[in-house]
């Protein structure tokens, strides 16, 4: 591989990392603000069954099994954003590291800290497999086996 395509590969890569980066931080600020709405929503739910229990007959008719499901629907679904928003912190971290290595060889580049051919088609190497690790296939299997 010539250094000039591994240049333009080195800073396609940056740039959809970038672009990426930048989705995933909008989405946290989004699915953040959803979470906080859906908890202010939680507890106004639960705030109102409280001070309205004497007034609330719980029996086992649709209404009372109405208002359990809607409270547990709505407690579910905070925990889904809020599992959905600790995923995409760990994205971003992920996203955030393949970025700096990314950097860490331009640099290098630029300022001819890399002797050879060699050495740059090994750094590049370095950084290729994460970018494309969405093509290796895990095998389960053998994480969880115990050998010997």
């Amino acid at each position: 591989m010539k250094e000039d395509e591994i240049n333009k590969a080195i800073w396609e890569y940056y740039k959809v990392v970038s672009e990426h980066a930048s989705i995933v931080g909008g989405q946290k600020v989004r699915l953040f603000i959803s979470t906080i709405m859906c908890l202010a929503l939680f507890s106004t739910y639960t705030g109102l069954i409280v001070t309205l229990k004497d007034k609330i007959f719980f029996s086992l008719n649709l209404v009372t099994m109405g208002i359990v499901v809607f409270g547990l629907i709505l407690f579910l679904f905070f925990i889904s954003l809020l599992g959905y928003y600790l995923f995409l912190r760990i994205h971003s971290y992920s996203l955030f590291n393949i970025g700096k290595r990314i950097e860490q060889l331009q640099r290098d580049i630029l300022f001819d800290k890399i002797k050879s051919r060699e050495e740059l088609e090994e750094r590049f190497e370095e950084v290729y497999p994460l970018l494309n690790s969405w093509k290796y296939e895990i095998n389960w299997k053998n994480l969880f086996y115990k050998r010997g």
